[in-house]
């Protein structure tokens, strides 16, 4: 798919572009109306972009080992399913992520999905309750 043309599958549901070391994000992702699942781990992405508010069926967003520092706050607010967004490896800090406006939107989400999975007993994960960021720095307490 060529970089702009990407904008225009729009019944795409799952892209995987990790370990492309990308450094910025292909034009048209955010007119992927029917997107859930956007894999950019293992990239050299700094920023998420607000155009991401139009993805509201987007519920997993994985970011690991980029170099992202913050998290637009109209993508917490707007995307009204997004439950998960992992920022493992990135220099953004869970105190920072917490202090981000819309992130107790993002959180309720996040908190109903996990209390579903505990409801029917099932956990799709061993970090069901990670909050998807680095914490060595809380470790200390």
């Amino acid at each position: 798919v060529v970089h702009g043309e990407l904008g225009k599958l729009k019944k795409l549901q799952h892209i995987a572009l990790a370990g492309n070391r990308l450094e910025t994000l292909p034009s048209g992702l955010a007119g992927c109306e029917e997107l859930v699942e956007l894999d950019l781990r293992n990239n050299k992405v700094s920023v998420i972009p607000e155009s991401f508010r139009s993805l509201l069926k987007l519920q997993v967003l994985s970011m690991d080992s980029n170099l992202v520092a913050a998290v637009p706050p109209v993508v917490l607010r707007e995307c009204r399913s997004l439950h998960t967004i992992t920022l493992h490896k990135n220099p953004l800090t869970v105190e920072q992520f917490r202090e981000t406006a819309g992130f107790s939107e993002y959180e309720g989400r996040r908190i109903k999905k996990c209390s579903k999975q505990i409801d029917m007993r099932v956990m799709l994960n061993r970090d069901g309750f990670d909050e998807g960021i680095d914490n060595m720095e809380w470790q200390h307490w």
